[in-house]
């Protein structure tokens, strides 16, 4: 058996093959701070079983966003990324707010992955399209793909609006450490 082969065996079923419904990539969504306001998220791509965010550093306030708020995605910093552990739609206090373009490659990470006996170390962009020997440097600064609870980001927005302490386990949601597919692999 390859190792593709063996790789292929164990991803997660994607949303077409276990009957759910996919969410798509483009998604806007709203995570409350809880005082009437919310930051814009977007899902950026699908990925077997989950959904890659980046949460947006903007702010609406009780209404829908529009149009100009959804337009400023596209310019707008991500102070937050993750792979959530459920889609935005299926969180409880997470609210569609409608739909906008999304440039993936501004936003996807690059991952380390180990593969055989012994060890070996190697590099892939986020969908595992592209893959390549890890140079020293990659295995000390890249990170695994882990995914994280929603509720580390709805922790990380109230902490950033200072209505609760930041905790060191929000680090792992934070935007600016992602080390770009784009990156890597040029």
């Amino acid at each position: 058996m390859t190792e593709e082969d063996h790789a292929e065996r164990r991803r997660p079923a994607t949303p077409a093959e276990d009957g759910r419904e996919p969410t798509p990539a483009g998604l806007v969504f709203e995570i409350p701070v809880g005082d009437g306001r919310a930051y814009l998220g977007q899902v950026v791509t699908e990925h077997f079983a989950g959904i890659y965010v980046v949460v947006f550093d903007l702010v609406v306030g009780g209404v829908d966003p529009g149009q100009d708020s959804l337009d400023e995605l596209a310019t707008a910093p991500p102070p937050f990324a993750a792979l959530p552990l459920s889609s935005p739609p299926a969180r409880g206090s997470w609210r569609a707010a409608g739909r906008a373009a999304v440039a993936a490659e501004r936003f996807l990470p690059a991952y380390k992955i180990t593969s055989g006996d012994p060890v070996r170390f190697f590099v892939e962009d986020f969908p595992g399209a592209r893959r390549r020997s890890a140079t020293p440097l990659e295995i000390e600064t890249v990170p695994f793909r882990t995914t994280s609870s929603p509720a580390y980001l709805d922790r990380a927005v109230a902490a950033r609006e200072g209505l609760t302490p930041w905790l060191p386990a929000l680090d792992r949601v934070r935007a600016g450490g992602v080390i770009l597919a784009t990156d890597v692999f040029r």
